[in-house]
């Protein structure tokens, strides 16, 4: 690789290498091809959280100081917080003293991997088990790291869907938001496993895929991180004590703060959806996520965390050539009358396109709700799959105006230029 070439010929010499390591196993930490500074270092001035350049079975890598002890340094990378495995001190050949912030605004390609996950007992789920799936360090961890900066972060364990954490990097320099979840829930695919190994599943029933690792990060702008630390409730926070009193509607939250000397505050448990100091730190940080974070696996995620946060209806107008609504996640039949005023406000002529490819179920008092759209002048086309395309069905939507997709949905009303990011 011609950025390790050269960061070696330059601290050989004693002096500090300016390059873009390519690769991925720092995400979070350095992206790929990021400008970075690597400057020469002593090895008793090592020290955990550090990022160095190690030499790692005979090849040079970089890797995150996991932990130090004597003569000795755990290394690791940022895709787990387990370390994998000691080097000594002397082994270390450079450390990363500058990361160049990246533009505001950009995003980093999402990416997804398959992990294993296990428990021995029902009691063995929890954040930290989650945590460690998903890959994420809880911001305890390194809280006694000399480069420690600000961050937040709220991990999601919803009873139906997919557990999932959201980190802010509150430092001023290229502050990002991250968003690490699962394919498939890690709870119910154990469940299924335990059931699969006692024999209690038929020979036909299908297992749950297997869980997938997926993660996306963009970096906040400066406006962006300005309002989320004067939105963001820190002078009153909950204690654990507070925490464990109800869940949120069918969901546990486990949420940190962490200043930038390093002091941590554990919200951990369960969170009460009725005390106003919890929602005033989870809302800022769900709200930026759902801002920022638009691969359409990511907002699908969200959407579904939506639901049990009480915020209303789930239904957004997305504003561009071709007029969308996106209904996502379930509705009820308490939800009538807030549907009917978000119909209402429908442009009344013209091409519209009904995003409903999240969208899980509602109850049947709401078909005559949706048959008003139906009357519209204008051309409608819906996207729906499952049960939803069903319950379209069954409203009286011709199946020629059903798509699986988005893309082919718009294309039936002359826009072949939409893509699937269901944000635009």
């Amino acid at each position: 690789m011609g950025w390790l070439r050269d960061a070696l010929k330059e601290l050989k010499a004693g002096r500090a290498a300016e390059v873009r390591p390519t690769g991925g196993p720092l995400r979070g930490r350095i992206e790929g091809g990021q400008q970075v500074t690597i400057s020469p270092i002593a090895a008793h001035e090592i020290s955990a959280d550090d990022v160095v350049l190690v030499r790692w079975k005979d090849n040079p890598m970089l890797f995150i100081v996991r932990g130090v002890r004597d003569d000795d340094i755990a290394v690791g990378d940022t895709l787990t917080s387990t370390p994998l495995g000691w080097v000594p001190r002397d082994g270390v050949i450079g450390k990363v003293t500058k990361v160049q912030p990246l533009p505001e605004g950009y995003v980093v390609k999402p990416k997804s991997r398959t992990i294993t996950f296990g428990l021995d007992t029902p009691n063995d789920y929890g954040p930290e088990r989650v945590l460690h799936a998903l890959g994420v360090q809880p911001l305890d961890a390194s809280a006694r790291s000399a480069t420690t900066t600000a961050a937040a972060q709220v991990l999601f364990l919803p009873s139906f869907h997919p557990e999932c954490c959201v980190t802010v990097d509150l430092r001023d320099y290229a502050p990002t938001v991250t968003l690490v979840t699962m394919r498939t829930s890690l709870w119910n695919w154990w469940c299924h496993q335990m059931q699969r190994d006692r024999g209690n599943l038929g020979p036909n029933e299908q297992p749950p895929p297997s869980p997938e690792r997926w993660e996306e990060r963009a970096v906040i702008t400066t406006e962006g991180l300005a309002a989320l630390r004067a939105e963001l409730s820190l002078s009153d926070p909950p204690t654990e004590s507070d925490a464990k009193v109800v869940t949120l509607d069918g969901m546990t939250v486990h949420a940190q703060y962490r200043d930038e000397v390093g002091h941590t505050m554990d919200f951990g448990g369960i969170i009460d959806s009725s005390d106003p100091r919890q929602r005033t730190f989870l809302l800022p940080i769900y709200r930026l996520a759902c801002d920022l974070l638009h691969d359409s696996h990511s907002v699908k995620v969200l959407e579904n965390i939506r639901g049990y946060l009480d915020l209303g209806l789930p239904v957004k107008w997305i504003e561009g050539s071709l007029p969308t609504i996106r209904i996502f996640g379930s509705l009820s039949s308490s939800d009538g009358q807030a549907l009917r005023s978000a119909f209402m406000r429908l442009p009344e002529d013209g091409p519209l396109l009904v995003d409903m490819s999240n969208f899980h179920n509602m109850g049947t008092l709401l078909y005559p709700v949706f048959k008003h759209v139906l009357r519209r002048r204008g051309h409608i086309a819906w996207c729906a799959t499952g049960h939803a395309k069903d319950q379209l069905k069954e409203i009286g939507v011709p199946c020629s105006a059903v798509f699986d997709d988005r893309v082919n949905a718009a294309m039936a009303l002359g826009f072949p230029a939409v893509t699937e990011d269901p944000t635009t």
